[in-house]
């Protein structure tokens, strides 16, 4: 199988900054990470996916970080999509 180019990039972490009475801990979870049904990846195989199953697989992670961190909404974290166009830095 040929690997192409697509000029999408993909982002691997979200960090968390959790504040307890004034105490601000930064947490940093990967979507490569093993959660729900997914089993864990390297970012080399992570390249390797559709545009269709990393998107399906950042709405699974979103999901599983609302449910481990009550009251957390990660779409406000999130500035950009997960997948953004970036013709330099297409790690494949």
């Amino acid at each position: 199988m040929a690997v192409t180019n697509t000029g999408k990039a993909f982002f691997t972490e979200i960090e968390i900054v959790k504040d307890t009475n004034g105490t601000q801990t930064t947490i940093t979870e990967s979507v490569l990470q093993e959660f729900g049904v997914f089993e864990e990846i390297t970012e080399d195989d992570f390249a390797l996916l559709s545009e269709t199953a990393a998107n399906e697989r950042y709405t699974a992670f979103k999901t599983f970080l609302n449910n481990k961190y009550p009251g957390l909404d990660v779409d406000e974290i999130l500035t950009n999509e997960p997948v953004n166009e970036n013709l330099t830095l297409c790690p494949v």
